[in-house]
């Protein structure tokens, strides 16, 4: 207690704080979720993809009356997003290598950090090949057309899944069970434009930082629910070096991080690239995938539920080349 301070003032005092927060952590609840179980909880006993709950029932009143943001677009970053748009229609095929990274809160509220290394060949907007490896996740992913095969190397087993039609229901398919949505998922729409700016009210330029030492202009998109931050080259070939997308409303302040290590432009990318092949040995098991209903929206906190378990995500156990890693 602070000198010469009285029992009953700081009594008077506390009370006072708690009649001034309380209302307020109260209208959060309905917005908190949990994140589900932990990493190593994550399937059904019929090998079904886990319902983690990422974000479900987000309350959008809640989100409106917690999140007062200023509206409007600031001409610099409408100029700097335009620009970029059209320097991904003049590049669709690329190959890249990127490191994810994002935060779970354990058994005891420790926040652990899972790290995963994504290389592949991109061909936009309707094919894609990933190579992943990390702390949770050794898989690699195929999609061609609305069709989608992800093969877990731990297991050597594979799903099929037909009838994906957006990014967002790829990013339920190969994001860790319980974590916050892979960012990705913008940069593999027809319009990448039009997906990053779903729902902002605020767009902001926050000055020209750096990225492992390139200038970047560093930009900031708020929705409702989500913040999400770009770093995009300052001069060059005009790349997004990092992106983090974070959802403010929700315990723990969850968020995902990107961050481009390699990126090259091809003018042609096989049809091999993306063809899968089943590696001996390797079983089939059920997949469906997620109804496009299902997939988040970038007004609410996305919701995970449908991402498969990381154990039962399909694999082979060659590991592919990346001599080069695209990147978006």
């Amino acid at each position: 207690m602070a000198p010469g301070v009285s029992n009953d003032a700081m009594t008077t005092h506390c009370l006072r704080l708690a009649a001034l927060f309380l209302p307020a952590a109260l209208a959060l609840l309905p917005a908190c979720t949990s994140f589900g179980p932990s990493p190593n909880e994550r399937s059904g006993a019929d090998g079904s993809p886990a319902v983690d709950g990422f974000g479900a029932g987000e309350s959008a009143d809640a989100a409106a009356g917690l999140r007062s943001l200023p509206a409007g677009i600031e001409p610099k970053v409408s100029s700097l997003l335009s620009e970029l748009d059209a320097l991904m229609v003049e590049r669709p095929r690329v190959r890249y290598q990127l490191i994810d990274t994002y935060d779970l809160p354990d058994d005891f509220g420790r926040q652990i950090r899972y790290t995963h290394r994504r290389s592949g060949n991109l061909s936009r907007p309707g094919r894609l090949f990933l190579d992943v490896d990390g702390d949770v996740l050794q898989q690699r992913v195929w999609k061609s057309g609305e069709t989608v095969t992800v093969l877990d190397r731990r297991t050597n087993t594979y799903r099929e899944y037909t009838g994906v039609t957006s990014a967002a229901q790829l990013m339920l398919l190969i994001t860790p069970a319980g974590a916050p949505p892979l960012p990705l998922g913008y940069f593999l729409e027809p319009d990448p434009l039009e997906a990053l700016m779903q729902g902002v009210v605020t767009a902001q330029h926050l000055g020209v930082h750096t990225v492992n030492e390139t200038p970047c202009d560093h930009i900031i998109l708020s929705t409702p629910a989500t913040d999400r931050q770009l770093w995009i080259e300052a001069t060059g070939k005009r790349r997004v070096l990092r992106m983090v997308e974070s959802w403010p409303l929700l315990p723990g302040h969850p968020r995902y991080e990107l961050r481009l290590e390699i990126s090259t432009v091809v003018d042609v990318l096989p049809d091999s690239s993306f063809d899968f092949v089943p590696p001996e040995g390797a079983t089939r098991l059920p997949g469906d995938a997620p109804a496009a209903d299902d997939a988040p929206t970038t007004d609410d906190a996305p919701a995970a539920d449908d991402a498969p378990a990381a154990d039962d995500d399909p694999a082979a156990d060659d590991t592919p080349a990346a001599d080069d890693a695209p990147a978006a």
